[in-house]
């Protein structure tokens, strides 16, 4: 009996076998398609986070340049309105300091006129050369021109007169060699620091603090400066100019032609 048992056992297996192991192999294909299905969908998952990502990257940096962008112009808005309001402090700095300061009035072109008609007759040097009326050699930080007494004498340039002197009671404690070397003068101040003096002139036509300008009448050349009365050349106008208090070649401001000898 056994034996009929096993038979029908091998005989099942004979005819069914091939529907199991057909069977089996279904089972493991779905499961593998199952497992081939659902990695499908997490890297379908995956890929849609990194697109959304990089989205939401992009966009947070359009956002940041936007806002850098408007942080610039506002700087270059701010800046520029800065310049401007500075500029226009400036400007009234330099009103206000210009009110200050007197008096000096700017010019138009920045250059001097001849304060005289006449010629050249002693150049500046800073090289001592003899003088007649000290009967030595000195230093000379000025020109001599030569003309005419009572020839009227003009302002160089506009500016504010700062300083007159005359031989009267009022300067009488004014350094004895100062009106010896000078006579009557009068300096005006220019801008950028330049100063003229007009000196051994008589009847003096202006006032310290008064404005002038080129080519108004300060005085007429007189014979006030004792020094230098007995030169040959006789009467002259000494003229100076100063710029930052220090002594200038006037021939760099005006232009004279030497006196002819005789």
């Amino acid at each position: 009996m056994d034996k009929k048992l096993q038979d029908k056992s091998s005989n099942f297996f004979k005819k069914e076998g091939f529907y199991v192991v057909l069977f089996v192999c279904l089972c493991v294909v779905a499961v593998v398609a199952a497992f081939s299905a659902k990695n499908a969908m997490v890297s379908k998952e995956k890929q849609e986070q990194v697109s959304q990502a990089a989205s939401e990257d992009k966009q947070v940096a359009e956002q940041s340049e936007e806002v850098t962008k408007s942080v610039d112009q506002k700087k270059t808005v701010d800046n520029a309105t800065e310049v401007k309001n500075n500029n226009q402090n400036n400007a009234v700095v330099a009103e206000k300091d210009g009110d200050k300061s007197a008096q000096v009035a700017n010019t138009s072109n920045g250059k001097f006129v001849n304060p005289v008609d006449g010629t050249l007759a002693r150049t500046y040097s800073a090289i001592p050369e003899y003088v007649e009326g000290l009967n030595k050699a000195v230093t000379h930080f000025a020109i001599h021109v030569k003309a005419d007494a009572g020839t009227t004498v003009k302002s160089a340039q506009e500016g504010a007169v700062t300083k007159v002197y005359v031989n009267n009671e009022e300067n009488k404690d004014l350094v004895d060699s100062e009106y010896k070397n000078f006579g009557n003068y009068v300096e005006i101040t220019h801008q950028n620091g330049v100063v003229t003096r007009y000196a051994n002139l008589e009847n003096i036509s202006v006032k310290k603090d008064q404005k002038v300008k080129q080519g108004d009448a300060i005085g007429k050349i007189g014979n006030s400066s004792i020094t230098y009365s007995s030169e040959k050349y006789g009467s002259h106008l000494c003229f100076a100019v100063y710029k930052n208090g220090e002594e200038q070649d006037p021939l760099k401001y005006v232009s004279y032609k030497p006196a002819t000898e005789k």
